[in-house]
């Protein structure tokens, strides 16, 4: 297993030094557009969405049922996610009234059908992971 780790990291240091690489052949402005991009998610992330969650997850522990809590937290870590990633064009769908051969379909109810997706996924996950907790908490497992 420690090989394997080894190798990852490795791995994923090598990325690292190539996207450094590219980020260098780059103009200044570009750099600049770069760097607040990934300010931006990081506040985003850890801010907004991050934040947000352990709240409302919080909250849910309080007023729910754990089996709901668990399906609530599932869907607001996955269904939260998705949100930030469909943001830009839900937002830009609502406001792009000039060309409507930019953004030609209705994203607000394809984001819509997707959360519902990621809440039956949340539901459905629930007594499998339950099954697969149960058994590796058998005997020989380790766990303790």
């Amino acid at each position: 297993m420690q090989k394997v780790r080894m190798l990852l990291v490795a791995g994923g240091l090598a990325l690292a030094v190539w996207g450094a690489v590219l980020l260098t052949r780059e103009r200044v402005d570009q750099l600049a557009q770069v760097l607040g991009w990934a300010v931006g998610a990081v506040i985003l992330h850890d801010g907004v969405l991050a934040g947000t969650t352990l709240a409302l997850g919080w909250a849910a522990l309080g007023l729910l049922r754990p089996r709901a809590a668990a399906i609530a937290a599932r869907f607001l870590v996955v269904g939260g996610t998705l949100t930030l990633v469909a943001l830009p064009a839900l937002v830009h769908a609502a406001t792009a009234g000039k060309n409507p051969t930019l953004l030609d379909r209705n994203y607000l109810s394809g984001w819509l059908a997707l959360l519902v997706v990621v809440l039956i996924a949340a539901a459905l996950t629930g007594p499998l992971a339950d099954r697969i907790t149960r058994r590796n908490d058998g005997p020989g497992h380790g766990r303790g």
